[in-house]
């Protein structure tokens, strides 16, 4: 959760935590959590909204950032040690299934997700 966390917190800086929850699928509560513990660790800052104080935009520190990157290596390599028994074409539709399971049953999930609805909201208040 704290790799998902950081990953969409880099790739969407200014995000709030509604938003955050909406874009990698956990609940709220759960999330809260790993974000005092991120800010704990100095890896994002909250910073209140000037519209409304209550609203807290995550943002990625500089230690953050280089704790994903160098994350990002080994969670590259474990993906490949798990798909390397199969070749390219079986990898190809291994996803393509994975996917599509993955869609069909978003909709039922506790908090499904919305990353999709996230990037134009964000790009919608962005022009503003």
């Amino acid at each position: 959760m704290q790799y998902a966390s950081l990953v969409a917190i880099r790739a969407i800086p200014g995000i709030d935590v509604t938003r955050l929850s909406a874009a990698i699928a956990f609940d709220r509560s759960t999330l809260g959590g790993v974000i005092e513990r991120l800010e704990t660790k100095d890896y994002i800052r909250r910073k209140p909204t000037p519209e409304d104080k209550r609203v807290k935009l995550l943002h990625i520190t500089e230690k953050g950032a280089l704790l994903l990157d160098d994350v990002t290596a080994s969670v590259d390599r474990a993906q490949e040690r798990m798909l390397q028994p199969l070749g390219a074409a079986d990898r190809k539709t291994l996803l393509a299934l994975m996917t599509r399971l993955t869609e069909h049953s978003n909709e039922m999930s506790r908090v499904p997700l919305r990353a999709g609805e996230v990037v134009a909201h964000l790009k919608k208040t962005a022009t503003r």
